[in-house]
């Protein structure tokens, strides 16, 4: 603890005041500095009562990390509490506020709410946020102890766009969240379910986006997930990411006419291959078209050159590829 200034008054038949701020500290929890002021009734001591507390105890700029709530979290939270009760099991009542809250896959901003801490534990009640636009609602319980703690809220409206920066991709998304941990810093848990309203991607219409999703670590995964369009139903059970890499299983699409097909992950990795190979094709039969038109000017025969040839056959056996790996998608 660094730069600590303190004033206290000692009347042993009245009271302790205390006037104390300090700077930077560290140890169990690391921060920016805290303050606590007040008094500690003594009047009844003789009576044998427990002192009385009522001080002011602010923690200002607390790195979540210390108090185990994740490895990678160091938004600066700030508690602004009262302090009341017997001397052996005070009670604090106030606020928590955090400019910013950063966690996978989500940032929280204007994070305020109302915390109460007793025997060792702190509840938090009326936590709201800014989330994509969006509205956060949570509340949540936390162990000093044992550095455990359950959170749960919903998220409201959030802006697609925003969350996955991705701006041709747009609709109104809700979701129930639930944040768990036994105290270790690398075990928090994050799971829930989705939903969202009309929207669109690029220029296709989106009714409704609904699903599950879990996080772990570097393990993001989705479930049951549903796209539906005015003319289609998408649909998928596994849908995952670990550690960037993108994992997708079978893809259910079903007309409203009643037809469906099934796309599997080989089925894309094939077409993408082959789509990347004709667009390479393509450029380069017209790169040696135009070589050979400019070739050609002011020459009234022309004679098409060789590599313009195997230029064209190649996109035209690629497109035959293409054609080849849809025959292999399953249709029921």
């Amino acid at each position: 603890m660094k730069n600590v200034e303190a004033k206290i008054h000692l009347d042993s038949n009245r009271a302790i005041r205390i006037d104390m701020e300090t700077g930077k500290f560290g140890g169990t929890a690391i921060g920016d500095g805290l303050t606590l002021k007040g008094r500690i009734d003594l009047k009844d001591v003789l009576k044998h009562r427990m002192p009385q507390l009522d001080l002011q105890f602010d923690v200002k700029g607390v790195d979540p990390a210390s108090l185990g709530f994740g490895d990678d979290i160091h938004d600066a939270m700030t508690l602004l509490t009262r302090v009341t009760g017997d001397f052996n099991r005070p009670l604090a009542k106030g606020r928590v506020t955090m400019p910013v809250l950063r966690i996978p896959a989500l940032t929280f901003e204007n994070v305020v709410g109302d915390v109460t801490y007793q025997d060792g534990i702190l509840n938090f009640e009326n936590v709201n946020a800014n989330v994509y636009s969006g509205k956060l609602e949570a509340k949540g319980v936390y162990n000093l102890d044992t550095r455990a703690y359950t959170i749960t809220g919903i998220a409201k409206d959030l802006d697609s766009s925003e969350a996955l920066k991705t701006p041709e991709f747009v609709v109104p998304v809700s979701a129930n969240l639930n944040f768990k941990s036994e105290g270790q810093p690398r075990d928090m848990e994050v799971w829930g379910n989705f939903w969202s309203g009309e929207g669109h991607y690029m220029l296709i219409p989106i009714k409704n986006i609904t699903g599950n999703f879990h996080n772990k670590g570097r393990h993001l995964s989705f479930s049951d997930v549903t796209v539906n369009t005015n003319i289609t139903t998408i649909s998928t059970d596994a849908l995952r990411i670990d550690n960037g890499q993108l994992t997708m299983g079978p893809l259910n699409i079903t007309s409203h006419g009643g037809s469906n097909f099934i796309l599997y992950n080989e089925s894309f990795d094939e077409i993408d291959e082959n789509m990347d190979r004709i667009k390479e094709g393509m450029k380069q039969a017209g790169e040696n078209s135009k070589r050979a038109s400019e070739s050609a000017k002011g020459i009234d025969s022309i004679k098409v050159p060789d590599d313009v040839k195997e230029s064209v056959g190649d996109v035209k056996r690629q497109m035959d590829e293409v054609k080849d790996a849809f025959k292999g998608i399953k249709i029921k």
